[in-house]
């Protein structure tokens, strides 16, 4: 028997609506078979819910992705018409009222710290070469009106007897920082300096001592002396945050310095691998061995034979990263990589978006906001936030600017795709876009000579050399079925 007119507006709930109306429906085809399927539906109204919910937020977010897109492609004309309109009132305003001053934009002072030196004859003090550098690269990375190259492009010039000017004028920077560290029985001396580049005059300079076994008392003067004197020395202003995180176990420390002086490549990244987990285990509150201890995970991932275990171990790494330093940058961009890869588009935007507004001067916010964009398709804006990163910090290799290259090789300008490429020039994803723009741009014999990578989880690049190699078709097909 059908229902009187207006019934739905005595039911409230849209679910319960739907329901009713399919057990009374006048076509026996969509009428529900009998009262024990709608006893079911029932019992399982709010399981139903929840998916309709779940299902309707994912409709919401791809609208706001797709949005997005669409406003990015449409809103450059109305961009340029409006600098237009501006240009021209500027202009008006000039000739009536005479040239308006404007304040200069803030330059960034660009920093360089070296590798430290072992001036004494205990070479069991060696692996604190690079560690010690980092700790006051990292302190002032938080430092507002500095760039500080990454530690991995400084490390090159690790031999003692570097001529200083030299280097920094190669590394475009406007000031290095040394360091010579002396083990004397039980203590530990280290001498840092401050060298302006182009004067070769000493801008500051200060001894440490400390306890040769208490790594953590010579950590926390480093960071007192790099937050003050130092900072300011160089031309830093106000800290974009008053803490971190700090270790609190001395042979956690240690284990992180001696993984952190360690190349992640295979031969050493699980001992690397072994040493961050065994320090994570000593301490679990010091957010850079947790950033550290995902990045080996990493590589085993996306370079090697790490199957889902390790990429949850990766993700839960940073994850701690991020909860106990939010502002801590790198592992802040990383976190929104993770989002990214795992296809959540329009949080990592708005997170990558807000971390540009938030660090205007960090190459890394500005290349994970084109990571962001890269995987939205939106590649113009994309390249130009890899433009904007490589000017603010031209030889930064640890945020992933290397592959700022794929764009470019995909539209034929080999020349800007290069330029990326160099921040990174021996490693096999070099080799691998390399490969790739060599036989888009039909030179053959070129990428023949140079062959495919080394990565195992990248097969397809031995099917190109397959085919540059002109290879039987059921040879290529067969290598073509291995590649996921």
């Amino acid at each position: 028997k059908p229902l009187s007119p207006g019934w739905e507006e005595e039911v409230a709930d849209p679910l319960l609506r739907e329901d009713i109306s399919a057990a009374v429906c006048g076509n026996p085809a969509r009428r529900l078979r009998s009262p024990a399927e709608l006893a079911q539906r029932l019992e399982n109204l709010e399981a139903r819910r929840a998916e309709r919910n779940r299902r309707e937020s994912e409709r919401q977010q791809q609208e706001l992705a797709e949005r997005k897109r669409t406003e990015a492609r449409v809103r450059r004309p109305w961009i340029a018409f409006a600098c237009v309109l501006v240009l021209g009132l500027g202009a008006s305003l000039y000739f009536l009222h005479g040239k308006v001053t404007q304040p200069p934009p803030p330059t960034l002072k660009s920093v360089a710290v070296l590798p430290f030196q072992n001036a004494g004859t205990d070479r069991s003090f060696d692996y604190l070469s690079l560690p010690l550098a980092d700790e006051v690269a990292m302190t002032l990375s938080y430092a507002r009106g500095l760039s500080v190259q990454p530690f991995l492009t400084t490390s090159q010039y690790a031999l003692p007897g570097v001529d200083l000017r030299k280097a920094g004028a190669e590394m475009k920077a406007a000031s290095i920082i040394t360091g010579r560290f002396v083990g004397e029985g039980d203590q530990l001396h280290l001498t840092l300096e401050a060298i302006d580049v182009t004067s070769g005059r000493v801008l500051w300079a200060d001894t440490l001592d400390a306890p040769a076994r208490n790594m953590i008392e010579l950590r926390d003067k480093i960071v007192a002396r790099t937050q003050g004197v130092l900072a300011a020395a160089l031309g830093g202003s106000a800290y974009t945050v008053t803490k971190g995180t700090r270790p609190t176990n001395n042979e956690a420390y240690d284990l992180y310095l001696r993984a952190l002086s360690m190349p992640f490549d295979s031969g050493t990244n699980q001992q690397a691998l072994a040493m961050l987990e065994r320090s994570v285990a000593l301490d679990s509150n010091f957010a850079p061995a947790w950033l550290q201890l995902g990045r080996p995970c990493y590589v085993e991932v996306r370079y090697g034979k790490g199957g889902s275990d390790m990429g949850e171990r990766y993700v839960s790494a940073e994850a701690r990263a991020v909860a106990l330093d939010p502002d801590y940058i790198p592992a802040v961009a990383i976190w929104i990589g993770v989002a990214v890869e795992d296809g959540d588009e329009t949080k990592a935007m708005q997170q990558a978006e807000d971390l540009v507004r938030r660090h205007p001067d960090s190459s890394d916010a500005h290349y994970i906001l084109n990571y962001t964009l890269r995987y939205a398709g939106i590649t113009d804006e994309a390249s130009h936030q890899c433009d904007l990163a490589f000017q603010l910090d031209p030889h930064n290799i640890t945020s992933g600017l290397r592959s700022c290259a794929i764009v470019p090789t995909l539209r034929g300008d080999y020349r800007l795709a290069e330029q990326y490429l160099r921040l990174d020039p021996d490693s096999d994803f070099t080799k691998a876009i390399t490969l790739l723009g060599l036989l888009r741009g039909g030179k053959e014999a070129e990428a023949l000579r140079l062959g495919a990578p080394h990565i195992q989880q990248w097969p397809s690049y031995d099917m190109l050399i397959a085919c540059a190699q002109h290879k039987p078709a059921g040879d290529i097909a067969a290598m073509a079925a291995k590649v996921q």
